[in-house]
């Protein structure tokens, strides 16, 4: 649920019956997104400069170490991207959990 509908959403609640709970947390991913990012970014880095040995060197050696180094970074890159598209969803949502519950009135005698 997008947060600018999580007031509308609790008061509608409120008028099915009574709310006896309410908790409201965030979590700060601030320090950990931006430490992606960079280690996204430095990878990136790196894997252009595998690349352009790999364009440089005629040892066949070489060459497979490198694509085996490339195959890491490229599976780290892939690692780190699905990161970050998991805390922009999580930015962007948030989320409700409701427990529902009837309390039974006596019969009348």
């Amino acid at each position: 649920m997008r947060p600018a509908y999580i007031s509308p959403a609790v008061t509608e609640v409120a008028t099915l019956g009574q709310i006896n709970y309410v908790r409201d947390y965030t979590d700060d991913i601030t320090d950990e997104y931006y430490d992606t990012d960079t280690r996204l970014a430095v990878l990136q880095e790196q894997l252009e400069r595998l690349r352009a040995i790999m364009v440089e060197t005629d040892n066949l050696a070489d060459v497979i170490a490198l694509e085996d180094r490339i195959s890491e970074v490229m599976l780290q890159i892939e690692t780190l991207t699905g990161t970050l598209k998991r805390y922009d969803a999580l930015i962007d949502y948030t989320t409700i959990n409701r427990i529902v519950s009837s309390m039974l009135r006596p019969a009348s005698p």
